[in-house]
């Protein structure tokens, strides 16, 4: 009689090497959550090391001494640039204009004057010039000084005032600053006014360590004379 071959060995050879699989997947996916984990770790510290480093670009950056602001009372390409830019506003362009009263010049470039409305002659507003641009401001009541000020006698054509002249008074006054001055003050503000009909322009006094002048310009500019005090 023929013996029938076992056949439980093979049995728990492929028990065996299923066993083995199963091994080997759980171990891979243990390797593949261990690799994503160390891949996600490496981008957040990659993040926080770009963000500490634009963090330390700002902080330098902020830390360099900057660049001092122009003085726009010096600078006359600005001022006459100004001046054009009000003449071209819509509601005035092809008009001729007055201002009224008086025109204040800052060193920061700010501008403030109140304009006499070519169609409405009684009627007088303000407009600032800021940022480049001239804006309008509130209504005005020309006689809110009368009979002190009034719009009749102290209103001037636009066409009278050279905003160049401001860099001219502005120049007089910080030499004369320098000279008289332990540590000038910077000039900051610079402003014209009108007195029937005529243009003066201000500040005239100059206050030194120990002695004060009084300046007189010209309506270019120029000082004509020099007063101590």
């Amino acid at each position: 009689m023929k013996r029938v071959p076992a056949t439980g060995w093979p049995f728990a050879l492929i028990l065996l090497l299923l066993l083995c699989v199963a091994k080997l997947g759980g171990a891979w996916a243990t390797i593949e959550q261990t690799l994503r984990a160390d891949a996600v770790r490496a981008e957040a510290e990659a993040t926080r090391a770009q963000a500490a480093q634009i963090e330390a670009q700002q902080r330098a950056r902020a830390s360099e001494p900057k660049a001092p602001a122009p003085n726009r009372l010096f600078d006359q390409a600005w001022l006459v640039d100004a001046r054009e830019q009000l003449l071209a506003l819509p509601q005035f362009e092809g008009q001729p204009l007055k201002v009224f009263d008086d025109i204040h010049f800052y060193d920061d470039g700010r501008i403030n004057l109140e304009v006499v409305d070519p169609l409405q002659p009684g009627n007088v507003d303000e407009y600032g010039f800021d940022e480049g641009v001239w804006t309008r401001g509130k209504p005005v009541n020309p006689n809110r000084m009368a009979p002190l000020i009034t719009l009749e006698r102290n209103s001037a054509p636009l066409a009278d005032v050279d905003f160049a002249v401001v860099a001219r008074i502005a120049s007089a006054l910080r030499e004369h600053r320098a000279r008289l001055q332990a540590e000038p003050e910077e000039v900051s503000h610079v402003y014209v006014v009108v007195r029937r009909g005529k243009l003066r322009w201000l500040p005239e006094d100059v206050h030194g360590d120990r002695e004060s002048v009084e300046l007189r310009y010209d309506a270019g500019g120029n000082v004509t004379a020099v007063r101590r005090r």
